[in-house]
């Protein structure tokens, strides 16, 4: 392939795998430096590319609109020039980023020949015919990095894959505004985001480990997330004894990052602002359960986990249970001990923590699975206190 005059990157999922993906974006503009550089994403997440000093050009999209025929028209104009290579990074595609690809030209169009959990595996063939050439995954379990890396590797592209995010100088002014509007000294904060993208991540622990972990530090406490998050860091924070600021709704993703960048600890559900932490060098405990474990995370030795490991990890989300127990039934006690550890800085891999005993139901406790590509965490069994025991 000759060098690309102009590329585009595809992406149409949430704002974690966008986090995750943006690594590729300093190793190809390093590959092709004068290309012109075009990222197609939703809108949700459209600023955090806007702040990207690799990207020229960012077409945003309404996912819930795009079949419109008006959303339709205004897509082709945007898209009316040929690319010379196309990259779509996403591995499970669905058929949004499919729609997309058809509506695409590009000379050179690469994706995976990924898996068939967002779309039946007919449609999923016949809609690889939108791509010129499809990297097969292989069966075995990957971290979306090293899936990633896959596609690095058949372009030529040398460099760290790793998840990134970028705010500007004004970013950064607001966030130093907001601290100083507060009394907030930077390094001593705790971001909280308890919201996710589907409710199976909800958990229901956060006030009583935040509770614990207030004993011994007076922290004060900035809330994040979306609009519709605002409700949910209410109920979780408003009998706290800590400062409390609830931004959930409040502001960009770029200024999320700059935030987040002047914390010493987040503290929330496996989501895009966990993933957001992890980029910009914040540790997080994070409340991790089984649908996807081990695909995201943990990987970093930035990220402590507390969860409650179960004989279906790897469900997808598909749980075979009426209750989300690896969510649901973990005990806020495991989330306190994560978020102290997390406290007092990364560790030399990631940190997985899970209770003993295990409160899963009969039969489908197990011990944490092994991560993907070897990744060796450090594993603790949090010893549960008897009830009404004082912990004396």
């Amino acid at each position: 392939m000759t060098d690309p005059k102009r590329i585009l990157l595809l992406r149409a999922d949430a704002i974690g795998d966008h986090v995750l993906a943006s690594g590729m974006l300093p190793l190809i503009k390093a590959k092709w430096p004068k290309a012109h550089l075009t990222v197609l994403c939703p809108v949700l997440v459209a600023d955090l590319f806007k702040a990207c000093p690799f990207v020229d050009q960012v077409i945003p999209f309404r996912p819930h609109s795009i079949r419109s025929i008006w959303s339709r028209i205004g897509l082709r104009l945007s898209l009316r020039r040929c690319y010379d290579l196309a990259l779509n990074t996403v591995v499970s595609r669905d058929t949004l980023v499919d729609f997309l690809a058809r509506r695409m030209r590009a000379r050179h169009f690469l994706a995976f020949n990924g898996d068939d959990s967002n779309q039946s595996r007919e449609r999923l063939i016949r809609n690889n015919r939108a791509y010129t050439e499809l990297i097969d995954v292989p069966t075995a379990p990957m971290h979306a990095l090293d899936l990633l890396a896959l596609m690095a590797h058949k372009l030529g592209l040398n460099g760290e894959l790793k998840p990134s995010a970028w705010f500007s100088e004004a970013d950064q002014a607001w966030a130093d505004g907001i601290f100083r509007e507060h009394g907030f000294q930077q390094g001593e904060v705790l971001a909280f985001f308890p919201g996710s993208g589907t409710p199976h991540r909800r958990y229901p622990g956060y006030e009583k480990a935040l509770r614990a972990f207030l004993q011994e530090r007076l922290v004060p406490i900035i809330a994040l997330g979306s609009a519709g998050d605002a409700s949910l860091a209410d109920d979780c924070l408003q009998d706290l004894s800590a400062p409390t600021l609830n931004l959930c709704g409040k502001t960009t993703l770029p200024q999320a990052a700059a935030l987040l960048s002047r914390c010493r600890l987040g503290v929330g559900a496996e989501s895009g602002l966990a993933h957001l932490a992890w980029a910009v060098g914040t540790p997080q405990a994070i409340v991790l359960g089984g649908g996807h474990f081990g695909r995201f995370m943990p990987r970093s030795p930035f990220t402590t986990t507390a969860c409650l490991p179960m004989d279906c990890f790897g469900c997808n989300w598909d749980c075979r249970f009426d209750r989300i127990h690896c969510i649901q039934d973990l005990p806020p006690e495991v989330l306190t001990r994560a978020m102290e550890a997390a406290w007092d800085g990364p560790a030399d891999t990631p940190r997985i923590l899970h209770p003993d005993p295990s409160p899963a139901p009969l039969g489908h406790a197990t011990p944490p699975p092994p991560l993907p590509g070897g990744l060796a965490p450090s594993i603790t069994a949090i010893r549960l206190r008897p009830p009404g025991s004082s912990g004396a």
